[in-house]
């Protein structure tokens, strides 16, 4: 894996991203298309987005 060395130090309240989204981001850091890497990145964007949704939404 591309980020295994990295470490969180000082960002201990950041959740940890999904193994499929870290595959999409070591995906989009290996390709030369432009059009593929924001593929990857809209994934995890997407993925990241609807985890992380608050139960109930505030409609006002």
């Amino acid at each position: 894996m591309l980020f295994s060395g990295v470490t969180n130090e000082g960002r201990s309240n950041m959740p940890k991203l999904a193994d499929d989204c870290m595959e999409h981001l070591e995906k989009a850091l290996q390709s030369d298309d432009p059009s593929e890497k924001n593929f990857h990145i809209r994934q995890v964007i997407q993925a990241y987005g609807v985890d992380h949704l608050p139960d109930e939404i505030d409609s006002q």
